[in-house]
């Protein structure tokens, strides 16, 4: 069960606040029946897919730090970290190190870039009906609906054991 967090103050949540949330989370993926996950293995590749710099007020890249630690804490192994680019420009060295911090800056080959362009894989399609409605009638062929090939599993290091989505990062035109 997923419970909210309520801020202690006005000025948001604590850190022991979000230590805390981020540590139930990971619990709970980590307890997620089969398929989903294989409990009593630990995670010997895990990817986490936090939203890139123009996100970053979203303290995604603290959560992401939050998480990490508790991967360790597991005996499960960071695999990679990819931030959602979509069709923004890569982070630069200095930008990753200012939203995640120096432990997983300095993790060489840590960081994959999301190439939107030729690192995708269709795994299916929209409807045109839906794509339709979904436009007002704008757009009324379907539309392929594309993951990176890290996530799906064909990319270097892929298959994970798990994914973690941290943040709001969600499908969008």
């Amino acid at each position: 069960m997923i419970e909210s967090v309520v801020a202690d103050g006005p000025d948001g949540l604590s850190p022991s606040q979000i230590s805390s949330a981020v540590a139930k989370c990971y619990a709970l993926a980590r307890s997620a029946p089969p398929p989903t996950r294989r409990p009593a293995a630990p995670s010997k590749k895990v990817l986490i897919l936090p939203p890139d710099y123009t996100r970053y007020h979203s303290q995604s890249g603290l959560l992401t730090q939050h998480l990490h630690r508790e991967l360790l804490a597991a005996g499960d192994s960071l695999s990679a970290v990819m931030p959602a680019l979509g069709t923004h420009a890569p982070m630069t060295a200095a930008q990753i190190g200012h939203m995640f911090g120096p432990e997983l800056a300095g993790a060489e080959g840590l960081f994959r870039v999301h190439d939107w362009r030729n690192d995708v894989k269709t795994i299916g399609h929209v409807p045109a009906e839906l794509v339709a409605a979904a436009t007002d009638g704008y757009v009324d062929e379907e539309w392929p609906a594309q993951l990176n090939k890290l996530v799906w599993g064909d990319g270097e290091g892929g298959p994970h054991d798990l994914v973690f989505s941290v943040g709001q990062v969600v499908p969008h035109e």
